[in-house]
């Protein structure tokens, strides 16, 4: 794994820890990490998956968060593939939908 740069000029990390909250109990770790306006990642087992930048692994911290960091990921800019277009979205969209009845028969 690549090691991570020092931040850049602009005081934005080069890099996000994947991280696991553990404690306090799930409903006191959903309201810090709401009130702290971080993104869960889906987890097939429930647990409370986080993307998170070094200051926000220190909020969480500050707050009685009993944080894992798991991994850390590069912040690099998104590759183009990987982002769908409004038109792909929409034939993606239409192929799921195909055959269900819609209201006033379109």
């Amino acid at each position: 794994m690549p090691k991570p740069r020092q931040p850049e000029s602009n005081n934005r990390p080069s890099y996000r820890f994947a991280a696991i909250v553990t404690q306090p109990g799930r409903r006191e770790a959903m309201r810090v990490i709401s009130e702290l306006g971080l993104d869960r990642l889906p987890d097939r087992e429930g647990k409370l998956h986080l993307l998170i930048a070094p200051d926000d692994a220190r909020r969480l911290l500050e707050h009685g968060a009993r944080v894992e960091l798991l991994s850390v990921t590069p912040v690099a800019p998104l590759s183009p593939a990987l982002i769908l277009t409004d038109e792909a979205a929409g034939a993606d969209l239409e192929r799921r939908v195909k055959g269900v009845p819609r209201a006033g028969g379109a």
